[in-house]
């Protein structure tokens, strides 16, 4: 060892055995295993470059294709960015990327070109000092020569994509015979869509899942998130949840991003954003699995005997439906729904106010149906419809709105419902709430192990609560005198998931926020009042009861969430 210039001091010298094999691709490699480099210094477990510095990595690529390459980097030159070039095999430059600058860590992803076969990947840096923590190389970006391009509004086959990057195709499943399976978190899948014109469209995602996941799924437009799909846990049943979004006119590359991983996906259905009218008797139908947004549920599908419902709900998920109520004045709405639980309810909102709240006691099996009305007072014309679950879940599968000459009846003061000072939904790092109920003096309780809050089964919210990792928090408030509110509940999740990739094609036009004028279809015929036994036979019964585990098997699971009372 040489030393040139002064001022070193020397901690201790490492050997390590050099490695005799090239990493396979697709490989997370830590930035400071470079087989060889140079003008690199190993700080913190992560690689220190200046300018001019290189490095080499030995890869072994398993076919040819584009591969995705992402960085995990923090640039140390103030607001100057970087700039990153790789050689192949010791050639001309085959991919080069600029690094933004940022004084936290940071990734940048783009993609690389490569061949069957080894080969030594140089990693030159300029521009400014960067720190390197990670890079990764794949999976291969598979790209169609002549991609099919889906009508608008229609349907998108598994089989349809453009472009995607992780996935696998696969038979079997999906309503088609054909699904993408294999997904991880930052795998993505685009298709080409012809859109008519610019409006509010409704995207039915058809999926299967062990576990699910919140923010499982984004769907993209360029770099903007249109809309996240939050999956609850469904046992591996193939399963729709619906999204509505605004798009442009025009042909469009849209995104299916995965931010969660163990996923299956079936088709992708594109509808404008739809609205329920009146049949000749003033009446509203609604099909329950017809809604246009929700919380975190599940759409299943009986495809023998051609019915669905919404199942899989939890306290504090809404079913909008944009509707156009035909005339001022009573209706009577009846939910047809199944539930094993206790205390649950539905409460009915027009536009965001409340107009009535139906108990809907248990039926005592999640396919065992029946209907509960209560009068509801609304005033003619379009507005958005919502139902909120209230309780420990149910199963709907359609509400009907019926002109009434009956007055609404008042329902028995109980606690109000807890409210969170947050919004429940995904954040990038650790956040702190607040609960608590509109009643005056009423003690709010919570849980977070899926069980009811009481007063003798929870704790109380005295203060804020921190919340870090996944947290599914389950509220009642409680009064002396009164009976205890109905079950809400919040989910969060913080933490950053790995970005994707930006879309190979980036659409120029704004989405418009305006919703499509035009109804895409006429209302369903109106629905059976007899219970559907069929809906839920066979598999799809077996796999109810696993929605609804008791409480020791839920507790059992290992922990996956932080919930800290916070103290002064």
């Amino acid at each position: 060892m040489t030393a040139e210039g002064t001022g070193y001091s020397l901690r201790d010298i490492r050997l390590t055995t050099a490695g005799n094999s090239a990493a396979a691709l697709p490989k997370r490699i830590q930035a400071e295993q470079a087989d060889e480099s140079s003008g690199v210094l190993i700080e913190d477990g992560a690689a220190g470059t200046v300018p001019g510095s290189w490095l080499d990595y030995r890869v072994s690529v398993p076919e040819d294709g584009a591969y995705l390459l992402t960085y995990r980097y923090r640039t140390r030159g103030g607001d100057s960015a970087a700039d990153a070039s790789w050689k192949l095999d010791g050639g001309g430059a085959v991919q080069q990327d600029s690094l933004a600058a940022s004084d936290e860590w940071t990734t940048l992803t783009s993609a690389i070109p490569l061949s069957k076969g080894e080969h030594t990947l140089r990693l030159s840096v300029g521009g400014t000092n960067v720190s390197l923590d990670w890079i990764e190389i794949g999976p291969r970006i598979v790209r169609k020569d002549n991609p099919p391009l889906i009508p608008v509004p229609g349907t998108a086959s598994a089989l349809d994509y453009a472009a995607m990057s992780g996935p696998s195709e696969g038979a079997g499943g999906a309503a088609d015979g054909h699904k993408l399976t294999g997904i991880k978190a930052g795998d993505w899948i685009d298709y080409k869509l012809d859109v008519p014109e610019a409006g509010s469209y409704t995207f039915t995602l058809e999926m299967s899942s062990q576990a699910g996941g919140m923010g499982a799924f984004d769907l993209k437009l360029g770099d903007a998130v249109l809309a996240s799909y939050d999956v609850p846990q469904i046992y591996g049943n193939w399963v729709k949840s619906r999204k509505t979004a605004a798009l442009p006119q025009g042909e469009i590359t849209l995104r299916l991003a995965a931010n969660v991983e163990g996923f299956e996906i079936g088709a992708l259905a594109i509808e404008p954003l739809h609205l329920f009218a009146a049949d000749a008797g003033g009446i509203l139908n609604i099909e329950a699995e017809s809604y246009f947004d929700s919380g975190r549920n599940a759409i299943e599908t009986n495809k023998a005997a051609g019915t669905a419902n919404v199942g899989y709900t939890n306290a504090g998920n809404l079913l909008r439906y944009r509707v156009d109520v035909p005339q001022d004045g009573n209706y009577k709405a009846t939910y047809r729904y199944a539930t094993k639980q206790g205390g649950v309810s539905a409460a009915l909102f027009a536009d965001g106010e409340l107009k009535g709240t139906a108990a809907l006691p248990s039926t005592g099996d999640w396919g065992a149906y029946k209907t509960v009305s209560h009068i509801v007072s609304l005033k003619a014309g379009v507005q958005e419809i919502g139902v909120l679950d209230q309780g420990d879940g149910f199963n709907i599968d359609w509400i009907r709105l019926e002109p009434t000459s009956e007055e609404n009846r008042p329902a028995l003061s109980r606690a109000a419902v807890p409210s969170a000072s947050l919004k429940a939904g995904k954040y990038d790092s650790p956040q702190e709430l607040l609960l608590a109920s509109a009643t005056d003096g009423a003690t709010v309780y919570y849980t977070l192990d899926g069980s009811l809050p009481a007063p003798d089964n929870g704790i109380a919210a005295n203060g804020p609560i921190a919340v870090s990792g996944t947290a599914v928090i389950r509220a009642a408030a409680f009064k002396d005198g009164l009976p205890g509110s109905f079950t809400a509940a919040f989910t969060y999740v913080t933490g950053k998931s790995q970005p994707s990739a930006t879309p190979s094609a980036t659409p120029s036009a704004t989405p418009s926020t305006t919703p499509s004028a035009t109804p895409s279809a006429t209302p369903s015929a109106t629905p059976s009042a007899t219970p559907t036994l069929g809906r839920h036979t066979g598999r799809l019964r077996r796999q109810r009861h696993l929605h609804r585990r008791p409480l020791p098997e839920r507790t059992s699971r290992p922990p996956f969430l932080c919930l800290i009372p916070h103290r002064e």
